[in-house]
């Protein structure tokens, strides 16, 4: 038996807790906002892992992380404070700090999902790169192929300078109207605060920096993918009408106010003039869509936005995220147990080896995932970098009884 699978086992012996109600059960941490936890209503996974053998515990960040396990794994939503941290936020970096020490120091614990590929989605110019090559590889996605997914053509806009703005936009292919979005995909509410832009005399309406990309009409429909290790649904939700190519002034939204569940707005209503006749895409194929994607990027719980060109039917992958919010997906708590006990039961080695985060020597960031594509893989590494070298040796005592191991 190879070393690190005699580990494994030795740690899920470990990790199992004598309980007044069950003999032994598996300890499995999580941490998550209690904003997030209320919305998906997570106590609910609680009592249900309970009843199949996992003890399915709250991480407290007000005491040393080393006393509250030994952990199995560690389910996290932390893409939010990593965005937070890279601000400069200091008690984000605190709470990265916490978890990351405890990563750093138990390589065998699973983290769902491994750091690395959940970064991967920190930065939408990385995360739009990448999906261009997914997009663009015959030899992983040789079925979508004749189906046309891609993302929108994008391009940076790094300074005010309109002359060079024009160039970057006739280079790759992008005519109005253009939608500009923060670099930051997740994180504070601004990084979902986007402008619509129609004429490039509005072009200074543009939030330099930002990520640029065409608008595409889709007659206000939205597919959000969502998935839990192998469990895969499709949800329809609002989005932007379509929009004429006219000269007007830039309009500015959060997206999370157009595409939340049974959103109204002037913004998402279609009127009759511009309405077409809708594309639907069929069900499997934004299963399998959404189980390559997963593949390629490496996680197991995430949601795919995506959606149907009105011109040509073509698809368009627009934004990923880590740890979706699962609005509208029926049995969510009995799907994410049963997850969890796949995860419990699958041999890291047959899976792939997803435990591994970080090496001791915190220089490399290391993920399980498939490679990333050319020249991507250092700029996800660098923003995990970025935001360690931010963590001081010395944790210094937090605000309001936050506390840090």
């Amino acid at each position: 038996m190879m070393d690190f699978e005699r580990e494994r086992m030795e740690l899920a012996e470990q990790c199992r807790c004598v309980d007044d109600r069950t003999p032994k059960m598996l300890r499995i941490g999580f941490w998550m906002t209690d904003k997030k936890m209320k919305k998906l209503r997570f106590n609910r996974c609680i009592e249900l892992c309970r009843e199949r053998g996992i003890d399915l515990v709250e991480i407290k960040l007000d005491e040393p992380l080393e006393s509250q396990g030994p952990f199995y794994a560690i389910v996290h939503k932390l893409i939010d404070m990593i965005a937070n941290a890279k601000l400069g936020d200091v008690e984000a970096i605190r709470v990265v700090h916490f978890f990351m020490e405890y990563f750093l120091s138990h390589p065998n614990v699973l983290v769902l999902d491994p750091l690395l590929n959940v970064c991967k989605l920190l930065n939408r110019n990385v995360q739009y790169k990448m999906i261009k090559e997914v997009c663009s590889d015959e030899a992983f996605i040789v079925d979508l192929i004749s189906l046309h997914v891609d993302t929108p053509p994008f391009v940076e806009f790094l300074d005010i300078n309109r002359s060079a703005q024009l160039e970057l936009l006739q280079a790759a292919g992008i005519t109005f109207p253009i939608i500009c979005k923060p670099h930051l995909a997740h994180g504070p509410s601004q990084s979902h605060e986007m402008v619509l832009i129609f004429d490039e005399d509005f072009l200074a309406d543009a939030p330099v920096p930002c990520v640029v990309q065409s608008f595409i009409n889709h007659d206000a429909v939205l597919y959000k993918i969502f998935l839990i290790g192998d469990h895969t649904y499709v949800v329809e939700r609002p989005s932007l009408k379509n929009f004429r190519k006219k000269k007007r002034e830039s309009i500015s939204f959060h997206s999370g106010d157009i595409s939340r569940p049974n959103a109204t707005s002037d913004l998402t209503t279609m009127s009759a003039a511009n309405s077409t006749p809708r594309r639907q895409p069929s069900f499997d194929l934004l299963t399998s869509l959404g189980l390559k994607i997963r593949q390629k990027f490496g996680l197991d719980m995430v949601g795919i936005d995506v959606i149907v060109a009105s011109e040509d039917g073509r698809l368009a992958i627009i934004d990923i995220n880590a740890f979706p919010g699962y609005d509208g997906v029926p049995d969510f708590h009995e799907i994410f147990c049963d997850y969890l006990q796949t995860v419990v039961t699958k041999s890291p080695l047959s899976s792939g080896g997803m435990s591994v985060c970080f090496n001791n020597n915190n220089d490399k960031v290391l993920s399980d995932s498939v490679s990333l594509p050319n020249g991507t893989e250092l700029d996800v590494i660098s923003e995990l970098l970025h935001i360690i070298q931010k963590i001081p040796s010395t944790t210094p005592a937090a605000p309001n009884g936050l506390k840090c191991c």
